[in-house]
C-alpha cells in the first residue's frame, strides 16, 4: 500500500533526536537529501487504522519522511498495514499532526530548516524515491517487545550492500 507521509500520523507526542545507532534524524535528512544514502535503505513504515487516520508507531521515521515530502523530495511512500497500536503508544496530543523532537542539539542537519519545496525537480519528478521491485520486499520484522515508548527498533536488518548506504547505517532502526 502507499500513503503521502502527510497522509500518516504520529502516535507520539514526541521522540528523541536520535535513532538507535545514535545517528541523528536531521541527519539523516540530510543524507538522503544529498544522496549519500537510498531512499530504499528505509523499512517501510507501519501504519494501523484509528477511525479515519492512518497512524505510525515509527514516529521518527515519519518525520524523516514527512520533511523528505514537504522538501519535494519523495511522493507516496510503502507502507505495511500491522494489527492496532497499544494505548500506552498513543500520547498524541494534537491528533498526530506534528511531533516535537527532545534531545540535545535537535535534530540535527540543516534540510530540516529549508522551505517547503526547496528540494523539488523543475520537471515534477522526486529525487528520492523507491525503486518498485523493493515494494514487496523492503525485510521482514518483528514486533519489539523493549516497552520503551519511543523505540523505533523493531528488528530490522539490512546490509549496506545491499541498500547502498554507507556504514553509518547499519542497524538505523
Amino acid at each position: 500500500m502507499l500513503l503521502k507521509p502527510s497522509e500518516i500520523y504520529y502516535c507520539q507526542n514526541s521522540v528523541k533526536n536520535k535513532f538507535s545507532n545514535g545517528k541523528r534524524i536531521g541527519e539523516t535528512l540530510d543524507d538522503l537529501c544529498e544522496g549519500r544514502c537510498l531512499l530504499s535503505s528505509f523499512p517501510r513504515i507501519r501504519v494501523s487504522k484509528r477511525g479515519s487516520k492512518w497512524f505510525t508507531t515509527d514516529n521518527r521515521r515519519l518525520w524523516v519522511f514527512r520533511h523528505l515530502y514537504r522538501l519535494g523530495k519523495c511522493g507516496e511512500i510503502p507502507v505495511m498495514e500491522t494489527g492496532d497500536i497499544p494505548s500506552r503508544k498513543m500520547t498524541t496530543d494534537n491528533g498526530g499532526t506534528s511531533i516535537s523532537v527532545r534531545g540535545a542539539g535537535g535534530p540535527g542537519g540543516t534540510w530540516y530548516l529549508k522551505p517547503n519545496g526547496a528540494g523539488s525537480n523543475p520537471d515534477g519528478t522526486f529525487s528520492c524515491t523507491w525503486p518498485e521491485s523493493s515494494f514487496s520486499g523492503l525485510g521482514s520484522f518483528y514486533f519489539d517487545s523493549d516497552y520503551d515508548v519511543d523505540s523505533d527498533d523493531y528488528g530490522f536488518n539490512y546490509s549496506d550492500d545491499e541498500y547502498g548506504c554507507n556504514s553509518d547505517f547499519d542497524d538505523f532502526w
